[in-house]
């Protein structure tokens, strides 16, 4: 069975919205592994470790792994064929390859761990110009796909495993993988979110967007 992996950085957001994420893995008694990474003092410098984290989970487990944002938790247990394929993506638009990259499926491939190499070293490159602005992970790895300097075999993932929870219109009896995008409060003053717990979080996030959108 495909591992759920993910990991946090100490001392933000994310640790508190893990937890929620790491109880979903238990209560469907999924595989997982979830990892405490140092917090590098910025939102896409913390993110820009996810394609590192990813290569060392599979040169670690050697298995095909699913990758989840730890704003992410699980309804159900995965249940995806996938075998012959490098990567597995949601895309909001397969002719342009506009992808998601909340779940991500990775096989233990060459290809795959090549893909991840090259995917973290230019993040890495590209962030150490002098810039306004850090470049994050989504669009730097959209490029690359739409580059095709490694060659992959990419599968769909179904909407159910990427689904964001106030845009995409899915029934949550068909939901696989829930995204509660903690982005949206990442870099707020932790004044306040500090003393709230992840579900408590998650609850003010679907109640501002709720109030938004009536």
């Amino acid at each position: 069975m495909t591992k759920v992996i993910s990991f946090y950085t100490k001392g933000t957001i994310y640790e508190k919205e893990i937890e929620d994420l790491a109880l979903s893995c238990k209560a469907l008694q999924i595989d997982h592994y979830i990892e405490e990474r140092e917090d590098l003092g910025a939102w896409e410098k913390n993110c820009n470790q996810k394609p590192l984290f990813i290569l060392e989970c599979l040169e670690k487990f050697n298995c095909p792994l699913l990758w989840v944002d730890s704003d992410g938790i699980l309804l159900k247990k995965p249940n995806l064929n996938l075998q012959e394929v490098d990567l597995g993506l949601y895309f909001n638009n397969a002719k342009t390859k506009h992808a998601r990259n909340a779940t991500i499926y990775v096989s233990p491939t060459n290809n795959t761990k090549k893909f991840l190499r090259l995917w973290y070293e230019t993040l890495q490159k590209m962030n150490s110009r002098p810039r306004k602005n850090l470049i994050p992970d989504q669009p730097v790895m959209i490029s690359l796909i739409r580059k095709g300097e490694i060659p992959l075999k990419i599968g769909n993932l179904p909407l159910e495993y990427m689904q964001i929870f106030d845009r995409d219109q899915v029934p949550l009896e068909k939901t696989v993988i829930l995204h509660f995008q903690a982005s949206r409060t990442a870099r707020m003053d932790p004044i306040f979110w500090q003393h709230l717990t992840g579900k408590e979080l998650k609850a003010i996030r679907m109640a501002n967007s709720k109030s938004v959108t009536s």
